[in-house]
């Protein structure tokens, strides 16, 4: 019986998720990402339709027995089937708890299961078997069998050639140390922590920083297809920083630790106020080797006795190598108010976007082949703060805020294509809320055409698109969109409630959008006497907090 609901569930759920052809411009087609993990986030999408992806929440974690203590009384009063534990056999009640305590332990001496891993979604993908892992650096742990799925990993740009690039930390393995009074422990360590990788043809390659201090780093955030990676890395180490590294190697302010352990705990903790971070762009052959690599600079020059931290970022580069991103610089020319501004990066100059009298910060997130380089910029809207996309000409330097929502509506630029077509996020709601929803937009520069992107899709879709990620040359969109599913448990399991009854949730889900040729907008107006949304129903926007805005998407939108 519980067979056949579940078969009736997913043919009703087939019959909405299938793409619309009749009178749209867009069709939807759900990504079969929840054989993977019960979230995803698309970040990028190439000519291809090859879609990179971050997944949240990545059923069956690993378990390493060696790290937990199943004789602990914390698990003997709280699992219930004790003895398969002991066996490494968990049933999901079991998994999802040890699961738990081990997020919720910290220091070295613990197991780490991170909860972002990356994919790439086949361009044909019908099923998860057409999804393939983007491990970054971590690897087959020989205790386990599998990945260790210990190390956080961010794909954030792949190119048309399938090349992807972004940031992921080391594998963590374990070391086994003997404390002075004969204790033995067991530590659980990296050799570096965050790194900038490219996949190419399947394989990893990492690309180190310049510098050889410990807890050094570098983030990948675009590759165009001449294998120009845009990102930024640490510099100059602060004295704080250099003083904690000297600490380390003295075993009496160390105390009875490793060596390694002391270095970890720098490697985690406070690493983007511990150097001076510069823009970087790396060139790449296709062996993955790093052959020329420029540190960008700042909009500002400070004095040689200014000890404050100062960043720039490059988020996307263009064909033409010209990169974009953001700078520290003086605002409104007080060298006591340093704030972050979107900047281009050109042939060893730093150049400024937006207008300081109007605009407090900024940041630029992409740009095209033709140089239009997209944004948004903060400024205050009837006594509130508000975000304002907009996009800059940098062949003639104009820039444009066009009209977005309504006026205190907040609206974030991610992606344009070499279309002058313009996708991202806006909040829709004009009351003064926590919480303001947001739809996803699209905005045709040759057109001056701004619009909401739930419009363009056939009337009743079971999703609210509520941000457009990326977009590629054939005006192909990927999306986050919210929609009522079919949840499932740790071990992948279809979840069901106490009558045998599928549980059904509000799930965060990526979606491609087609564009339909010779489509039109759908008149989607309800009757006077209904009242209803255009989606077909309500949903929490509460999940949106699963969103982890700040360490998925492919641009930034605001200061790390």
């Amino acid at each position: 019986m519980k067979q056949l609901k579940l078969a009736m569930v997913a043919a009703c759920l087939s019959g909405v998720m299938g793409t619309h052809a009749n009178a749209a411009l867009y069709t939807i087609t759900e990504l079969p990402t929840q054989g993977i993990a019960l979230n995803s986030f698309a970040t990028s999408i190439n000519n291809a339709a090859d879609v990179s992806a971050v997944f949240t929440g990545v059923y069956n974690p690993p378990i390493d027995l060696e790290l937990i203590d199943l004789d602990d009384e914390l698990f003997v009063d709280n699992l219930t089937d004790i003895d398969a534990a002991r066996n490494g056999n968990f049933n999901a009640e079991d998994l999802t708890f040890i699961s738990a305590v081990i997020a919720g332990q910290i220091g070295n001496l613990r197991q780490r299961i991170a909860n972002n891993q990356s994919y790439v979604i086949n361009a044909d993908a019908s099923n998860s078997d057409d999804i393939s892992l983007v491990a970054g650096f971590d690897a087959i742990d020989p205790d386990l069998g599998v990945f260790s799925r210990s190390t956080a990993t961010q794909a954030r740009a792949i190119n048309n050639q399938g090349v992807v690039a972004g940031s992921s930390e080391d594998k963590f393995d374990k070391l086994p140390y003997t404390t002075e009074d004969g204790t033995d422990q067991t530590y659980v360590l990296q050799d570096f922590g965050l790194r900038a990788f490219v996949t190419i043809n399947g394989v990893n390659y990492g690309i180190e920083p310049e510098i050889d201090t410990i807890s050094a780093f570098t983030e990948a955030y675009d590759v165009n297809d001449s294998l120009l990676v845009a990102g930024y890395e640490s510099i100059d180490p602060t004295e704080t920083r250099l003083n904690a590294i000297e600490n380390c190697a003295d075993e009496e302010i160390r105390g009875d630790v490793p060596v390694e352990s002391c270095y970890q705990t720098l490697l985690t903790s406070g690493i983007s106020t511990s150097f001076q971070l510069r823009g970087a762009l790396w060139q790449l052959n296709q062996q993955g080797e790093v052959v020329s690599r420029e540190t960008l600079g700042l909009l500002l020059t400070p004095e040689e006795d200014d000890s404050r931290l100062f960043v720039s970022r490059a988020v996307a580069v263009n064909e033409n190598g010209i990169a974009v991103g953001d700078s520290s610089d003086y605002y409104q020319d007080d060298t006591n108010q340093v704030r972050t501004f979107a900047a281009v990066f050109d042939n060893g100059e730093v150049l400024d976007i937006t207008d300081h009298e109007d605009y407090f910060n900024s940041t630029a997130t992409d740009i095209n082949d033709s140089n239009i380089v997209v944004g948004q910029a903060n400024l205050n809207v009837s006594g509130f703060t508000r975000t304002k996309f907009f996009y800059h000409d940098y062949n003639n330097g104009t820039v444009i805020y066009p009209d977005d929502f309504f006026q205190g509506s907040s609206s974030v630029a991610r992606s344009i294509n070499n279309n002058n077509v313009i996708v991202g996020s806006g909040e829709i709601d004009s009351t003064i809320n926590a919480e303001r929803r947001t739809a996803a937009f699209i905005y045709d520069i040759n057109e001056d055409s701004f619009q909401d992107l739930n419009d363009m899709v056939a009337c009743g879709s079971p999703y609210s698109l509520v941000r457009a990620d990326s977009i590629n040359d054939n005006n192909q969109i990927v999306a986050t969109a919210v929609a009522r599913r079919q949840t499932f448990d740790i071990l992948g399991e279809p979840r069901l409630d106490d009558n045998g009854e599928p549980v059904l949730q509000d799930l965060v889900v990526s979606v491609l959008l087609d564009p339909i040729a010779n489509g039109q907008i759908d008149d989607c107006e309800p009757p006077p006497s209904e009242v209803q949304e255009r989606s077909g129903g309500s949903f929490g926007w509460g999940v949106l907090s699963l969103m982890g805005l700040g360490l998925i998407r492919r641009r930034l939108t605001q200061s790390r």
